[in-house]
């Protein structure tokens, strides 16, 4: 899947890309996926998270983010863009039921 963000232009208006590729799927159980950025036409760059989810309990799923870069103060905005990607993603899945 390719996602691109667009930063707020109070923050500079870049747009930046990224990658999810399935690493690791357990039906019910979990879904594991690296995440990376890339350019404007998709040549990924090197990972910077593995996301795996896993069943917590009835009805509920942990989620699990490694990451292997430093990102300093942009931390916040990442996990940020990140939790409204998971939304939109959640948002067609639940749509296309």
């Amino acid at each position: 899947m390719r996602l691109f963000m667009i930063v707020p232009k109070g923050f500079g208006g870049s747009i930046h890309f990224n990658l999810w590729a399935n690493s690791k799927i357990e039906f019910h159980i979990s879904i594991e996926y690296i995440q990376s950025f890339a350019d404007k036409n998709g040549v990924r760059q090197k990972p910077t998270a593995v996301v795996t989810f896993n069943a917590s309990e009835e009805n509920k799923t942990e989620m699990t983010v490694t990451e292997y870069a430093n990102f300093g103060q942009i931390k916040h905005f990442a996990k940020l863009g990140l939790e409204q990607s998971l939304n939109k993603v959640m948002s067609i899945i639940t749509t296309n039921k």
